[in-house]
């Protein structure tokens, strides 16, 4: 976590009264991204509250509030790993045209983004 996105994180300040909603929302996204990143290397099965928040600079207890149980984290990394793909990968290949051109769209958008 870079020292802004650590600094947004921890202050949380909103301005029009759904400041909780948001920062809970900024934090699972920003938990859930790390997350996908560990998991593509190590798998799921090796997901922890605590790996999370000691990567991220946050208390365990923070993360375990957002998930609430290590099924609820593996399975929103896996929502935001397809989310990923799909940005990445996917979205940016179908403005190949179709066949074998947007088959090699998809292999070098895949490679590109190391996903």
């Amino acid at each position: 976590m870079t020292m802004i996105e650590r600094e947004a994180f921890q202050s949380g300040i909103d301005q029009d009264g759904h400041h909780r909603q948001r920062r809970g929302t900024q934090s699972r996204r920003l938990v859930t991204r790390h997350a996908a990143d560990i998991a593509s290397v190590d798998g799921l099965n090796r997901l922890s509250f605590g790996r999370r928040a000691d990567d991220l600079g946050i208390s365990k207890a923070g993360v375990k509030t957002l998930f609430r149980t290590k099924e609820n984290l593996q399975l929103a990394t896996i929502d935001t790993a397809r989310e990923l793909f799909v940005d990445s990968v996917i979205r940016p290949a179908m403005t190949a045209p179709e066949g074998t051109l947007r088959l090699r769209a998809l292999i070098a958008h895949w490679i590109t983004n190391n996903i």
